[in-house]
């Protein structure tokens, strides 16, 4: 849709983004766990409206109003509008402090963010999703999840292997409860003139580092 690299989410956490120590990244080894219904959505929509007696419902889709926001939000509302009947959904381009704020309020129905990762470590997604996390939008709450995530940054902290563990069965919890849909995993294109040499790309943190360009005849 995008045309630019974008994915498919398979999880929370990227894939190529998070490796432990023997290579093998974590959303290979955690699976996809994204899994597409369209038979089950779509029944679970029909035996909402028959308990809310409605035929018809309109929801709101909060987004940001950048041109790529705006264009994911229209595909998200046609795909749900095509397959949920008796759905209208209005989106809700917003500039990104409004957005931000209406997320914080909890006013709004649906609503569509971005994360910009800045370590390659899967806590940097998990954290977001702890009972007191400021970026919690939807006030999800889980003991189990808050306990696994504590541990994972304190006890575990110089164990490897069971801390790695400890995010895998996090992040499964995590899409078990629905506390997160993933959309998909942002890509990039762009256009580099060929003389141009040196330009690093980063997965997390800022973008581009120019540090070791150098411009070559």
């Amino acid at each position: 849709m995008l045309n630019n690299g974008s994915l498919p989410a398979d999880g929370i956490i990227p894939a190529n983004f998070a490796k432990d120590s023997d290579g093998k990244d974590f959303r290979k080894e955690n699976g996809n766990l994204v899994k597409d219904d369209v038979n089950a959505s779509k029944e679970n929509w029909k035996k909402a409206r028959q308990e809310l007696k409605k035929e018809q419902i309109t929801l709101e889709l909060l987004t940001s109003d950048n041109a790529i926001a705006k264009k994911n939000a229209e595909y998200l509302k046609g795909e749900l509008e095509k397959n949920l009947e008796g759905l209208t959904v209005h989106v809700k381009p917003q500039p990104r402090k409004q957005q931000i704020q209406l997320l914080l309020n909890s006013d709004y129905d649906l609503g569509v963010d971005v994360w910009g990762p800045d370590i390659p470590d899967p806590i940097t997604f998990l954290d977001l999703f702890t009972t007191d996390s400021s970026y919690n939008f939807d006030k999800y709450s889980n003991q189990a999840y808050d306990e696994l995530i504590h541990q994972v940054k304190t006890d575990l902290a110089g164990d490897e292997t069971a801390r790695w563990e400890a995010m895998k069965r996090a992040e499964k919890i995590l899409l078990e409860d629905g506390a997160v849909a993933p959309f998909y995993q942002p890509g990039r294109s762009y256009l580099q003139r060929s003389s141009i040499k040196g330009i690093v790309t980063n997965d997390f943190g800022g973008e581009f580092n120019y540090k070791y360009v150098e411009i070559k005849k």
